[in-house]
């Protein structure tokens, strides 16, 4: 089934949730190595763990300002780096993608 998409006028400020499940032993959402890409059109913002903000009941969302992006799908793709004694350098890489459903529209 499909769901009709988010429409987002271009210029309106959002709130992405962000949840990386599965992490191993001892790595939270608060210290795990990550950065952040939210994309749209041929636009992109980057962002760092730092940038992550947590509510009052543990969810974590990154604040986009959809101004900084062009029109069309938005997207959200990590880099993480995820500590894994089986690699040479200690660490696993993984790039998740996320289609969100969304789509910046002219205002």
């Amino acid at each position: 089934m499909n769901r009709k998409p988010l429409l987002i006028p271009q210029g309106e400020d959002r709130k992405i949730e962000v949840l990386l499940s599965n992490l191993p032993d001892g790595v939270t959402m608060e210290t795990v190595d990550v950065a952040f890409t939210v994309s749209c059109g041929y636009q992109s913002v980057q962002f760092d763990r730092t940038a992550l903000r947590k509510t009052a009941d543990g969810r974590y969302y990154l604040a986009v300002a959809t101004s900084q992006l062009g029109l069309g799908d938005l997207k959200l793709s990590a880099h993480v780096r995820i500590p894994d004694t089986d690699f040479a350098d200690g660490y696993r890489d993984e790039y998740p993608e996320l289609d969100l459903n969304a789509k910046i529209v002219q205002r």
